[in-house]
């Protein structure tokens, strides 16, 4: 037999003082008791309780400071609930999904939040794959003991988190707490379209079988679009350096003032030539005039010209 259900007693109020990210008192007790009844209702085998607590104060906009957290003496039993904080309520704090949990729980009667909480959580520990490991006393035994006073709670907690000498107790919760940090670590989102669409559609899915087959139908259809090939946002316009052809730019290309001369036969003259002709009285046998000078530079300047393919980067 477990320690958890042959000290049903120690081992419900150490569960409660171990949650995280506040100052465990009888107001806080108070506050997480319904959803742990209304855990107690869908769940035969329970995490030590505080996970539970700590989910549904998350999930529920409570203050949740890790700063204020009640310090665990036993140096072993507080390395495995600082995994427990870092990989399990770490992540979920830092999922956008939370806020999206969170207001689809604001949006539900009052009436149904517990019971929404206590989905939400079976939800959350089913996706860390943790809870054939779970050893927990029967619900009457747990709801028995729920309903003592908060602050006998706390002084049998003291007395079963003291560092005195090895306990069996502890070295379970502890066991406990390195197995959920475990399966979140193994696991990738812990929130995903399963949990929001029951929060969002609580009332009418109320019901375990239906909620099975709503899950069984989101992972069909994840299956399906994990299949499909992935398609990649075509850009709207193509950047980084591209080779050019010399003639395809706009500036002095690598021939220089070649490419822009004159080059070809007469045909190919401008008109504007025309005015360094010499009038015919002026031109003389074996006379050169300005005309002549610059078309027999441009013909020669052609051949200076080269006209083989270059590249050349440029951004576009």
């Amino acid at each position: 037999m477990s320690e958890a259900r042959a000290r049903i007693d120690d081992w419900v109020a150490a569960g409660l003082c171990l949650q995280r990210g506040a100052s465990i008192d009888a107001a806080v007790l108070t506050m997480v008791l319904p959803w742990l009844d209304a855990t107690l209702e869908i769940l035969a085998l329970l995490p030590p309780l505080g996970v539970i607590a700590d989910i549904g104060r998350l999930l529920t906009r409570a203050p949740f400071d890790i700063a204020r957290s009640t310090p665990v003496a036993d140096p072993a039993l507080r390395e495995a609930v600082d995994a427990y904080e870092e990989h399990v309520l770490g992540r979920l704090a830092a999922d956008y999904r939370l806020e999206l949990a969170r207001d689809a729980l604001l949006r539900l009667d009052e009436s149904l939040r517990p019971a929404a909480v206590a989905v939400f959580a079976e939800q959350v520990l089913a996706r860390l794959r943790c809870a054939d490991n779970f050893d927990s006393p029967g619900p009457a035994a747990i709801r028995r003991v729920l309903h003592r006073h908060g602050s006998e709670l706390l002084e049998l907690a003291g007395e079963v988190l003291a560092v005195s000498e090895d306990d069996p107790m502890r070295e379970e919760l502890q066991t406990r707490y390195i197995e959920l940090a475990r399966g979140a670590r193994q696991c990738g989102a812990l929130i995903g379209d399963v949990e929001l669409f029951t929060l969002e559609n609580h009332e009418a899915l109320r019901n375990p079988s239906q909620r099975l087959a709503m899950a069984q139908i989101a992972e069909a259809a994840q299956a399906v679009e994990r299949g499909l090939p992935v398609r990649v946002r075509r850009s709207e316009a193509s950047r980084g350096r591209t080779p050019t052809r010399v003639e395809d730019e706009s500036a002095y290309p690598i021939g220089g003032y070649s490419s822009i001369s004159t080059i070809g036969g007469i045909e190919s003259l401008v008109s504007s030539e025309l005015i360094y002709m010499n009038p015919p009285h002026e031109r003389a046998a074996g006379i050169v005039d300005l005309f002549d000078v610059r078309w027999a530079a441009g013909e020669l300047l052609k051949y200076t010209r080269d006209e083989s393919v270059h590249t050349r980067e440029r951004r576009t």
